[in-house]
Formats: structure tokens, sequence, C-alpha cells
């Protein structure tokens, strides 16, 4: 029994829960090695917040570990504000069903 051994059980729609549970499957070969992406660079981060219609600020600070510049001010303390979440009135798949 799982959810007694590790405490993760499936919803009724297969998600795990707790929502922090991971699963995966590794597949091994010797030749295999670990790599890690490079930096973000400007032109990068006014394209993603263009099309995510997000402040090019806010996503530099949600990605500022990874940025292969400086920013033209200090980015401010605390943790950037949560994006701006989309309706389902307003989602693509709505409008498409309606």
């Amino acid at each position: 029994d799982v959810e007694s051994q590790v405490g993760i059980r499936l919803t009724e729609n297969f998600a795990m829960s707790p929502a922090a549970s991971v699963c995966g499957i590794y597949f091994a070969h010797p030749e295999a090695n670990y790599f890690g992406v490079g930096k973000v660079r400007k032109d990068q981060i006014v394209d993603y917040a263009k099309r995510k219609k997000m402040d090019e600020t806010i996503v530099e600070r949600w990605l500022a570990p990874s940025l292969d510049y400086e920013t033209e001010a200090p980015l401010p303390e605390g943790p950037p504000p949560l994006p701006k979440r989309r309706s389902r009135a307003s989602s693509p798949t709505a409008e498409r069903a309606g």
C-alpha cells in the first residue's frame, strides 16, 4: 500500500497528492552526463516578457540568478509578485468552445 508506506496517493484525476510529490522514470547510460543550461540574455527576457504580457523588471526578478547581464537598476528585495492569471472565461480554450 503506497499511501501508508510513503504518504502519497492518486486523486480521482490521477494527480499525485500532496502536490509536492514527484515521480519520474530515469534512464541510465555509462556515457550519460549532467549539463547545465546557459545564462539568460536580455533579448530572451524581452521576448519572454512580451509573450507573457509581463513587465520586464518582474521577469528579471524571477530569473535573477540566471541572468547573463547586470540589470540597469538594482532588483528590489523580496520575492517578485506572482504573475496575473487569466480567467478561464478569457482563455483560448474557452473562446474556441464558446
